[in-house]
């Protein structure tokens, strides 16, 4: 599946073309994801179970994939994540250098202890003007201290916060014109974000961002 400079997608399989289709989901991962399921739909095809074209344009539009690339909200631009192992990361990365622009990168991490944090911070760390490290409600979680120290040994700028929403209302209050807010590393994390970003965005509106050169 190649995806058109209109934003469509067009899917050349085994038999089947379809031309003109709307993948709503970011990074070019999601289309070969997209496109795998469109040949599986072949292959149970050839055993008698037709599904209808129209059917496929519909479902590929109205796809939604909670905390993959998902936009919160865009003033700030605020994307949120699930990406919690180096692979994801990486994809994550790819798709923030293909579909998105910034003058500054702020990133909200947390992780658990069991994924493979040091080489998450060394792919996505260096992109960022500042790493702001939130504890999660877990004991599995890596300490903020401890990512804090992985982050400036990398030269890189960290501050730990106190909570999730702390992280949040930081980030939204340095975010400028034209800078992104990603929260990721954890599924964990996006939990909690999910479970209080849309009443802290309401009184961000009515107090208005400040931004910070």
């Amino acid at each position: 599946m190649v995806r058109r400079k209109d934003g469509l997608a067009d899917y050349h399989g085994m038999k089947k073309r379809l031309n003109g289709l709307t993948v709503p989901l970011r990074g070019e991962y999601q289309l070969s994801n997209a496109a795998l399921a469109l040949a599986v739909f072949e292959i149970i095809e050839e055993n008698g179970f037709v599904v209808d074209s129209e059917a496929i344009y519909a479902g590929l539009k109205k796809t939604h994939w909670e905390a993959r690339m998902e936009i919160l909200c865009d003033r700030p631009l605020f994307l949120l994540d699930g990406a919690h192992n180096p692979s994801g990361i990486s994809a994550l990365r790819s798709g923030l250098k293909r579909d998105f622009s910034w003058r500054r990168l702020i990133l909200i991490f947390a992780a658990l202890a069991d994924k493979d944090y040091c080489a998450m911070l060394k792919k996505i760390a260096p992109m960022a003007a500042l790493t702001i490290l939130p504890p999660l409600q877990t004991g599995r979680a890596v300490p903020a201290r401890d990512m804090a120290r992985v982050i400036k040994g990398l030269g890189c700028r960290a501050v730990v916060s106190r909570s999730v929403d702390q992280a949040i209302l930081k980030a939204m209050k340095m975010a400028g014109d034209g800078d992104i807010i990603c929260a990721l590393g954890s599924f964990y994390l996006a939990g909690e974000v999910k479970q209080v970003f849309h009443q802290i965005h309401s009184c961000g509106k009515q107090h208005g961002n400040t931004g910070i050169g």
